[in-house]
């Protein structure tokens, strides 16, 4: 009889066991980091194909810092945290500050203040984005998502002040990004042929400044047309005076008196043989500060090509797509 019991509390010890690893096992599996519900989140909501937009550092207020808005072409998904407050159908409009805010004034005002609180570059293109279903439906995305407007790569909207989204999907953070070199010395958007024969340069020594004796063709002095001058970096334009082009221009980025980038940017190449199909390239700047840069007839055989670069504050230029 004592050995029957020393035996049933063996199996049930053994059995106990096994039902508390098998517990513990569970216990583990239903244990998920909140990145992985997130990440969960999202592909249950499919939201591979819309934009993220966080809640951008420079806010002075932190009541949404935990909302993320998901924007598509026609619809928009809100989420706080890991919980879905809204989604709807959206409609895009483009405007302006006059035209949104029914009044010249007032959209100057308010343009002025986003520039000073957020340092937007302040162009003057918005993206509106409105609820599909308007504001007196109750349907879609409601308080407070359910207008909204984009300026200068940040989602705006209003509650008690203005607070803004950045796009981790927006390389354009735009010319108000600090971590980008804007052309404020331009007129933008610049999109005008340099005039090589005429045009009024300036002088560089080559000495003193690592890297510029590659542009001056042996000479002690560049010549130059300053196209930007900020803190950290000097962005000029160098045509290029020895070779057999009628005219060749680099963009040269020049930090410590260094020159720490360069781009071809502008100018024509003929083919001995074939005189009347040269490859041709040009830039602009946008209002945004983009470079861009295209080239027809690349390498002489017909291929078009576009390109668009951003400035960083190291003077790095670095594509943009």
């Amino acid at each position: 009889m004592i050995r029957h019991i020393k035996l049933f509390l063996i199996v049930t010890a053994v059995s106990f066991a096994g039902l508390n690893c098998r517990k513990k096992e569970q216990e583990a599996v239903n244990r998920i980091s909140g990145t992985e519900k997130s990440d969960s989140a999202r592909k249950d909501n499919n939201l591979e194909h819309y934009a993220r937009w966080k809640y951008a550092p420079n806010n002075k207020s932190r009541d949404y810092q935990e909302y993320t808005l998901y924007i598509s072409e026609d619809s928009i998904k809100v989420f706080n945290g890991d919980t879905e407050v809204c989604s709807g159908e959206i409609v895009q409009e483009k405007n302006t500050y006059a035209g949104y805010f029914k009044s010249a004034a007032t959209g100057k005002q308010i343009r002025a203040q986003l520039k000073k609180d957020f340092s937007i570059a302040g162009t003057d293109n918005l993206m509106v984005i409105l609820n599909a279903d308007g504001d007196i439906a109750k349907k879609g995305c409601q308080f407070p998502f359910n207008d909204v407007f984009i300026a200068d790569g940040y989602l705006f909207f209003y509650k008690d002040g203005y607070h803004a989204f950045i796009s981790d999907r927006n390389p354009e953070k735009t010319a108000g990004d600090p971590d980008r070199i804007t052309f404020s010395g331009l007129p933008l958007p610049y999109q005008k042929k340099t005039d090589y024969k005429n045009a009024q340069y300036r002088l560089l020594p080559v000495k003193g400044t690592p890297g510029l004796s590659e542009f001056s063709c042996g000479e002690p002095e560049v010549r130059y047309i300053p196209l930007e001058k900020t803190k950290n970096a000097e962005l000029i334009l160098v045509p290029m005076d020895c070779g057999d082009a009628p005219y060749r221009y680099y963009l040269l980025s020049v930090v410590n008196h260094q020159v720490v980038s360069n781009i071809y940017v502008e100018g024509e190449l003929y083919e001995p043989e074939n005189m009347d199909n040269p490859e041709i390239t040009r830039f602009s700047i946008s209002k945004e500060s983009v470079l861009t840069v295209k080239t027809t007839n690349k390498d002489f055989t017909g291929k078009n090509t576009e390109k668009s670069y951003i400035i960083d504050k190291r003077g790095r230029i670095i594509e943009y797509h």
